[in-house]
Parts: structure tokens; C-alpha cells; sequence
């Protein structure tokens, strides 16, 4: 059976040695093949951790500008009531009211 395949591979102008050359090459490829997947897959691995990164400085800066929104919400309904007109009036204007007496210390 060996020497009928010989004489196959011969007819048909194939070596013996064609085998196990294309063998090695299909090897030499599929490892080429993984080294470059596993640059790639580290690659993208940075870019992931990066990106992670990114999201959480975002997502903190979201919370910290929706706090700074309820802060504001607060201030505008405290500047329109009465009592904030009255703290305006005495610290930055120094009025007072009539029965008031003011006593300044030296």
C-alpha cells in the first residue's frame, strides 16, 4: 500500500516531502495567527480599561453636577422667600426694622 501511494504522489508530480512542508507552514501560520489575535486581544484590553476608566470619571461628575442642581433648586426657593429679602436687607444694606435698636460696638 506504501509503494502504490509513492507511486500516486509521484504520477501526480507531488513529493514526498510536499506533506510535511505545507504541514509546517500551516503551523508557522496558525501560530503567526495567534500572536497577532493576542497583541490584538491585549489591545483591546487597554482600550476596555481605559474606556471603564472614562465611564466612572464621567458617572462621578454626573452625581457631582446633579448635586450641584438640588443645591441651586434649593438657593432659588430660599432667595424667593421672605426670609432671604430680610438677611439682604440687614447684612448687605444694614436696615432695620423701626422699633428696632441697633447698638454699635467699639
Amino acid at each position: 500500500m506504501g509503494v502504490k501511494m509513492a507511486r500516486r504522489r509521484q504520477e501526480n508530480g507531488i513529493k514526498k516531502y510536499a506533506y510535511p512542508l505545507t504541514t509546517g507552514l500551516c503551523v508557522v501560520v496558525v501560530v503567526a495567527l495567534v500572536f497577532v489575535l493576542g497583541f490584538g486581544s491585549m489591545k483591546l484590553k487597554a482600550q476596555r480599561d481605559y474606556y471603564v476608566s472614562q465611564e466612572e470619571w464621567y458617572n462621578t461628575m454626573i452625581a457631582n453636577e446633579q448635586a450641584r442642581s438640588e443645591e441651586l433648586d434649593e438657593q432659588k426657593t430660599y432667595v424667593q422667600t421672605k426670609q432671604y429679602v430680610e438677611d439682604v436687607a440687614r447684612t448687605q444694606l444694614h436696615l432695620v426694622y423701626p422699633d428696632e435698636y441697633v447698638f454699635v460696638s467699639e
